[in-house]
């Protein structure tokens, strides 16, 4: 593991152990991946969300190269991805916050493998603040997504 990689540990349920780390340029294809195998799911529940001109290579690539881009894994693959940084869409600044002060972290792409939906993985998000350039800075997070997105996190 890279020095600058951070990388922690939790147990989303009794059998299941992930560890979340940074993302590297050599994880670029995993991501991509990943992102066609949510793009697949989402379309199978009448989802339109994102699509084969959305998230591109070119999105994934400066989300890792500006090491927003964090990983969670078990011991066989990568079970989900999530972007982490502080750029809120100007289409959300009209939205009614509950806390409208203070550096905000969004969350945008968050995936998570279907084949692990319903384990915890999108509930500790939260948990991937500790150790980013954020954190000391943090006083809330703003997930972006679409509202028929929700059951799948």
């Amino acid at each position: 593991m890279h020095q600058d990689q951070q990388e922690s540990a939790f147990a989303t349920d009794a059998t299941l152990e992930v560890s979340i780390r940074t993302a590297t340029s050599n994880d670029i294809e995993d991501v991509l991946a990943l992102v066609r195998v949510c793009i697949d799911y989402l379309r199978s529940r009448g989802i339109e969300q994102w699509d084969e001109v959305y998230p591109d290579h070119n999105t994934i690539e400066r989300d890792v190269r500006t090491s927003t881009t964090f990983l969670a894994s078990n011991a066989r693959e990568t079970v989900g991805a999530i972007v982490l940084n502080d750029h809120q869409d100007p289409e959300y600044a009209e939205v009614p916050w509950q806390f409208m002060t203070g550096c905000v972290a969004v969350i945008h792409r968050l995936m998570i493998r279907p084949t692990m939906e319903g384990k915890g993985l999108g509930a500790h998000a939260h948990a991937l603040r500790g150790g980013t350039h954020l954190d000391e800075r943090l006083s809330q997070h703003r997930l972006h997504g679409e509202p028929q997105s929700a059951p799948t996190v």
